[in-house]
């Protein structure tokens, strides 16, 4: 003689309101309860929670305004900028005391915006040009004994022009020095003839390079 067993299934949603009527959860459970003195399965579904009223969205998550507060002085920042530092949320003034770096020339906090130079943070207004003493941001700049000079003050203070052609000597350009000058190898050439001097005899009136064929010629 056999013997079946039949399998009984249940699903139980239950509705829980929170007493600020701000949050709603639906617990669901699925019960199969098969008729058999060997087995009752008791499955748990899902639990979902809903927000009422007003929230908002950050970090990935979802905050009842009040309760999206600064870590350290509680002020809420549902209005307004935050940081985030390791897990936690902080207001602007409270970042700032606890994380904003020092200026490596004055020594002060950088509050706001910040300048990122030669391994160092600095103020804006505290990384500027030794001559000119405009703050040089995003634009290229030298060092010179220590200080930083934007491109156009270190070209006209530091940099070598050429006797002949009046241009700046690049890094990588051919040059050498002649009658107590920098020339571009292609820029020292007779002033008569203009035949290239560069690695040969030449004669100099009123420190103009002369060829060997125009040395005693008028300049």
């Amino acid at each position: 003689m056999g013997i079946s067993f039949d399998c009984v299934q249940y699903t139980f949603i239950v509705m829980y309101y929170g007493l600020d009527s701000k949050m709603c959860a639906v617990f669901q459970w699925h019960v199969s309860l098969h008729l058999s003195p060997f087995e009752l399965v008791l499955s748990f579904w899902c639990v979902s929670v809903f927000f009422r009223g007003r929230y908002l969205v950050a970090l990935g998550r979802s905050w009842h305004p009040e309760e999206f507060t600064c870590m350290q002085c509680k002020a809420l920042l549902d209005e307004g900028g935050f940081f985030e530092e390791r897990g936690a949320v902080y207001c602007t003034k409270c970042h700032d005391n606890r994380y904003a770096p020092n200026c490596a020339k004055c020594k002060k906090m950088i509050t706001g915006e910040i300048m990122h130079a030669l391994k160092m943070t600095y103020h804006v207004q505290c990384f500027k040009c030794a001559a000119c003493k405009n703050p040089i941001r995003n634009q290229a700049f030298y060092m010179e004994e220590g200080e930083p000079y934007c491109e156009r003050d270190y070209e006209k203070m530091f940099g070598t022009k050429c006797h002949g052609c009046d241009f700046k000597i690049d890094a990588g350009d051919r040059f050498l020095e002649a009658l107590g000058y920098s020339w571009h190898d292609t820029c020292f050439v007779c002033a008569l003839c203009q035949i290239n001097l560069e690695g040969k005899t030449f004669y100099s009136k009123k420190d103009k390079p002369l060829c060997k064929g125009h040395a005693f010629a008028p300049v």
